[in-house]
């Protein structure tokens, strides 16, 4: 994380997507995890609505602490994700400006700065072209795009804590700004390497196909799923990376019915030559319904 000093000020220490160093098995659903947090916005959520996303990630999830006057610079997330963010302690501002080149020439003055008082005149022009300023308190939730250029400051004498979860929903501008990652379209400064996008595109894929599957099984009865779901999955497909990848399951899942469409003893869970998630989108209900383990996933970057 970044620390203090963008208006000139001393050094200070902040604490940037602080997670436990080994994966455990999450106390809620059994999935694989780092995260500090036993309980998450997605357990609220429930299992039927937030593993139906194209990305969710807890296993990553980071936490973030710091002092006054320490923070997050200007900045854009790495991949084009949402976030939700749970500030547990202490006080935090945290500004997010429009979204892509209406902020670019903006972004290229400021980027990785952090505005700590006192402003100079160029960082108060800054802030009042902010969509959003916002004061968290504890206790407070808090919902923005990484996509958006943004910066986060704790104010509070008392250490500010918060915690952030990433996915990508159905909206379209977000998946949208979730398929400008990596490209001409991002930032440079903040662009993520071409794996890191692959990687999650990879996720992206494998959740895909389970919904995809789910909604063509009649498994899915969330009016929200059924209703936003199979647009955003169309939109993604407009992914060359993504069309490729659902192309080369499609092919897969051809030749296994050609030998049969067995699954060699496998559990019911195993459809289209590919494990499944079991039933995960029957059950809607939040905290404590059974969500099956995930693989482990690499470490992504900044989140706040």
């Amino acid at each position: 994380g970044g620390g203090g000093g963008g208006s000139g000020s001393e050094p200070r220490a902040y604490l940037g997507e602080v997670r436990w160093g080994q994966k455990y098995r999450h106390p809620v659903g059994g999935s694989w995890v780092k995260t500090l947090c036993a309980v998450d916005v997605k357990d609220y959520v429930g299992a039927g609505r937030s593993d139906a996303l194209p990305y969710y990630d807890r296993y990553d999830e980071g936490v973030f602490v710091g002092g006054r006057f320490s923070g997050s610079p200007l900045h854009v997330d790495q991949i084009g994700w949402s976030n939700v963010g749970k500030n547990f302690s202490g006080r935090k501002l945290l500004a997010v400006w429009p979204h892509g080149e209406a902020t670019a020439d903006l972004f290229r003055q400021h980027c990785y700065r952090l505005f700590t008082p006192p402003l100079q005149p160029a960082e108060e022009a800054a802030l009042a072209a902010a969509c959003k300023v916002a004061l968290l308190t504890p206790g407070d939730v808090v919902l923005f795009s990484g996509a958006n250029a943004h910066m986060a400051l704790s104010v509070s004498a008392s250490l500010s804590l918060t915690a952030y979860e990433s996915f990508v929903n159905f909206h379209p501008r977000s998946v949208a700004a979730f398929l400008e990652s990596g490209t001409e379209r991002q930032y440079r400064e903040c662009r993520a390497r071409a794996r890191m996008v692959e990687e999650v595109k990879e996720e992206v894929v494998e959740a895909m196909l389970d919904l995809k599957a789910d909604l063509d099984n009649g498994r899915v009865s969330d009016p929200l799923l059924l209703a936003h779901a199979p647009p955003a999955l169309q939109a993604l497909q407009r992914d060359a990376f993504i069309a490729g990848r659902l192309k080369e399951a499609a092919r897969l899942a051809d030749a296994a019915g050609e030998h049969g469409g067995e699954n060699d003893g496998g559990a019911p869970e195993q459809q289209q030559g590919r494990p499944r998630k079991a039933a995960r989108l029957q059950d809607a209900s939040p905290l404590g319904q059974s969500a099956q383990p995930a693989d482990p996933r690499g470490e992504r970057g900044d989140r706040e």
